[in-house]
């Protein structure tokens, strides 16, 4: 949980998760077909949804403290996280196909923004740096090995997107628990299990090129 009276200097800390999924649902929008045009406007629909929400409750946190609810931001970084780490990949994964660009540009770019969006999840829930930064730099490594791996399987950048992201959130919140010392072996079960069975939906169902 976020600390109340914070330095407000703080901001671009505060700014890390708006920025990225703003970032994604450009990358994301970008791709989508052009006579899917309210495909394209409901998810920049939803991006100001939660961009906002994200911002009022960053204000009632530094501002207005009486009016924030307890672990507003932690629980909206949870899965603002996914979906900006999925449409930024997703993203990444169709401009890299389409314009047939150097695989290591794809990869340096992903290892930059998997870096900032893990050090937002874990600095909204109140951990060191010093103290997760293995954890965080071990977690990158995993992420981008399996970022090369699925950018050489025969799906479109949809199925890799969600693929990777599904992989992202399990490993993700598996440190995060961790390093709050509220991991267990039902967790670790729970989130393995949904996650092998989404992944093995995705794939049976996914049209293979």
């Amino acid at each position: 949980m976020l600390v109340r009276g914070q330095n407000k200097t703080d901001w671009w800390r505060f700014a890390i998760l708006p920025s990225a999924f703003y970032l994604g649902t450009l990358l994301y929008g970008s791709l989508l077909r052009l006579d899917r045009v309210w495909i394209m406007q409901l998810l920049f629909l939803m991006a100001a949804a939660v961009i906002y929400y994200y911002y009022r409750y960053t204000y009632f946190y530094l501002f207005r403290p009486v009016k924030y609810r307890v672990a507003s931001i932690e629980s909206l970084s949870l899965y603002a996280n996914f979906f900006s780490f999925f449409f930024t990949v997703a993203g990444l994964y169709g401009i890299q196909s389409s314009l047939n660009a150097p695989l290591w540009q794809f990869i340096l770019f992903l290892s930059l923004f998997t870096i900032a969006v893990l050090y937002q999840l874990l600095w909204a829930n109140k951990l060191s740096v010093q103290e997760s930064i293995v954890f965080l730099l071990v977690d990158v490594l995993v992420i981008i090995e399996l970022a090369w791996s699925l950018a050489f399987w025969p799906v479109n950048y949809h199925i890799a997107g969600l693929t990777l992201a599904i992989m992202y959130y399990c490993l993700s919140n598996l440190t995060r628990l961790h390093l709050l010392h509220e991991l267990d072996k039902n967790k670790i079960k729970t989130y393995l299990i949904y996650s092998a069975g989404i992944l093995a939906l995705l794939w049976l169902t996914a049209q293979w090129v």
